[in-house]
């Protein structure tokens, strides 16, 4: 009887290190898709800040930066925020409102 719980001790023992071992092996896993998810997030968030840098349409960029966060609620959330007008025809630039605003 007391060998039989030794063994049964053991066998749990061993079931708790597997199941670490298989634990931290998923998380080493995920990690490089996270990192790689972020990483287009960011590119697609500058294509963004450059579309309007630029005064071009912000449609495409705003659809592959929501494509590339795996859909994110949030950031699909900003994209719907935008008006159309600018999605499809761009907005003004820093220096068309200034030339617009500021007095010469």
């Amino acid at each position: 009887m007391a060998e039989r719980r030794e063994t049964v001790q053991k066998v749990d023992a061993l079931r708790t290190e597997v199941n670490a071992l298989h634990a931290a092996y998923g998380a080493a896993l995920i990690k490089p898709a996270l990192s790689h998810t972020a990483h287009k997030v960011a590119a697609s968030a500058f294509a963004v800040e450059a579309a309007m840098r630029e005064g071009k349409p912000l449609a495409a960029p705003l659809a592959a930066a929501v494509a590339s966060s795996g859909g994110d609620p949030l950031l699909a959330a900003a994209a719907a925020a935008v008006p159309a007008a600018s999605a499809h025809a761009g907005t003004a630039t820093r220096e068309m409102l200034y030339e617009q605003y500021v007095p010469s």
